[in-house]
């Protein structure tokens, strides 16, 4: 049974003359380990933002069981290689993010 689909996913960026991610769709069962593997710059990231809510897709349809991917939410999370804050946030929103998900109020 599928619990991660993404069904034709296109990213596009103000500014860059050609998409993130064009058409791209992809289907995972729970429990399944998926590795994206590519150059820099070949739209890794902006797949796993997509799947995290993290960026709302330009084209198609991201959905996790079977419910539209509206935003961030508490079944799924993002491990960044870096230290990352969320830019469009304050500090105290940055903190609050995550007790936020889980009804807690800040």
């Amino acid at each position: 049974m599928t619990h991660l689909t993404l069904d034709k996913i296109s990213v596009h960026y103000d500014g860059q003359p050609a998409p993130a991610v064009e058409r791209v769709s992809l289907d995972i069962a729970k429990g399944d380990f998926v590795v994206l593997v590519g150059r820099s710059g070949c739209g890794k990231t902006s797949l796993l933002n997509v799947a995290a809510g993290l960026v709302e897709p330009a084209g198609g349809l991201a959905t996790v069981g079977g419910k539209k991917i509206n935003g961030p939410g508490s079944d799924r999370a993002v491990v960044f290689q870096n230290d990352a804050l969320f830019p469009w946030l304050t500090a105290r929103e940055n903190v609050a993010f995550a007790l936020r998900l889980r009804g807690v109020p800040a």
